[in-house]
């Protein structure tokens, strides 16, 4: 099993693809990754950019077994983000603005940014151990500080940072 970190950005995409086409150039059977649980049937309230979830589609598409690794998210901010966006957008980007933040910014950044002050990293570490040893995947990809702690407790996977 290989645990892949990385940083929650769209610009370690090519360091992780080239890594994976070296490592599996018949492709992924099994692939742990950071997404939560419920996706689904929260798509519509997901940051479909974020690079976990890009992830997650390219390889589902390429027929790849994609378990999705993390606790459930409780889309309720991002639900109210979107309606409140929808209802006044001119005025919810002036009011971005004056904080020197875009709405731009505010619905493309991953949503795991959100979720870290919520929840805690440890429960959620805790998770992705479990889900890993229910599905014995053939690679997990993360975040950094979540490998670094599967990589204390799978010590005979193959860890990198990406």
């Amino acid at each position: 099993m290989d645990i892949l970190g990385t940083y929650h950005a769209k610009w370690r995409w090519e360091k992780i693809e080239k890594k994976l086409e070296e490592r599996y150039p018949k492709g992924i059977n099994s692939l742990v990754i950071e997404v939560p649980a419920n996706l689904e049937e929260n798509r519509e309230y997901a940051n479909e950019d974020s690079l976990f979830i890009l992830l997650a589609n390219k390889y589902q598409n390429l027929g790849g077994r994609v378990i999705y690794g993390d606790i459930p998210y409780d889309f309720a901010f991002s639900k109210k983000l979107k309606r409140i966006e929808k209802e006044n957008a001119r005025g919810l980007k002036r009011f971005f603005q004056e904080l020197g933040v875009t709405m731009e910014y505010l619905l493309t950044t991953d949503i795991t940014g959100f979720r870290e002050g919520v929840l805690k990293k440890r429960e959620r570490d805790e998770h992705f151990a479990e889900v890993i040893k229910r599905e014995n995947p053939q690679v997990v990809i993360v975040g950094g500080a979540h490998a670094k702690y599967l990589s204390k407790v799978f010590p005979e996977a193959n860890y990198k940072f990406l």
